[in-house]
């Protein structure tokens, strides 16, 4: 008898995890991705069967968006879908046929249409690099991610003080300031250069002053003022 209690009361709950429907569909953490376009490329609907859901199939729809970088769908029964997404968190901008973002994994995914953008600016990456040998452009972008994360991490430029990260093939990174300053680092190690460019600051270098500073020299720098 327990048996038989048990094997309805199985079914029962069966036909009710089969029957159940979507009624609220919940997105959280977007921030530039608008609720209405993730809900567009989610593709869900009230009254579909919450079971039948292809969840791998409306994951892979949402991170179509450009600003998605990764997202992930949960059932609640008995009638909510959740959609989590996590959004691309833009670092730097780069230089292609206009302004693309960058993000802090180094994928350049969005152009970037928004006037006032404060980030800095990679420069120097020919397009036809870009196009055409995607992979030794990607280890510029993720070396000029490197410089940036030094920056970052030294005492001797305000992050929001620098303007530019430029790359020649030939003389390496160099940054340029707010205040036009340029300071040459080349191919060296940048957490090294910046802790030279901070002794440099404690022996009195003034960098409120337009400056050209040359770290790319062995056992030397060089600072000189910039005309104008």
């Amino acid at each position: 008898m327990f048996a038989l209690v048990l094997l309805g009361a199985v079914g029962q709950f069966a036909r009710f995890l089969m029957s159940a429907e979507v009624v609220h569909i919940e997105i959280e953490g977007m921030d530039r991705a608008s609720e209405v376009s993730i809900r567009h490329l989610a593709d869900l609907r009230e009254g579909d069967r919450l079971l039948g859901l292809d969840l791998e199939r409306v994951v892979n729809s949402v991170k179509r968006h450009p600003w998605v970088a990764e997202a992930q769908i949960k059932r609640k029964f008995p009638s909510t879908v959740r959609i989590q997404v996590q959004e691309h968190q833009p670092v730097l901008l780069l230089a292609h046929r206009g302004l693309f973002f960058v993000s802090d994994f180094g994928e350049i995914f969005v152009r970037a249409r928004t006037l006032g953008v404060d980030l800095p600016v990679l420069t120097g990456v020919p397009s036809s690099l870009i196009d055409d040998q995607p992979a030794v452009a990607q280890r510029i972008i993720n070396e000029a991610l490197n410089v940036l994360t030094s920056v970052k991490a030294s005492s001797a430029i305000e992050p929001n003080r620098l303007s530019e990260i430029r790359f020649d093939e030939k003389l390496g990174f160099s940054l340029h300031l707010r205040n036009h300053s340029r300071i040459h680092l080349g191919f060296r190690p940048p957490l090294d250069q910046m802790t030279r460019l901070e002794q440099m600051l404690r022996q009195g270098l003034d960098l409120s002053a337009r400056l050209e500073v040359d770290l790319d020299l062995d056992g030397m720098a060089v600072a000189s003022p910039l005309a104008g």
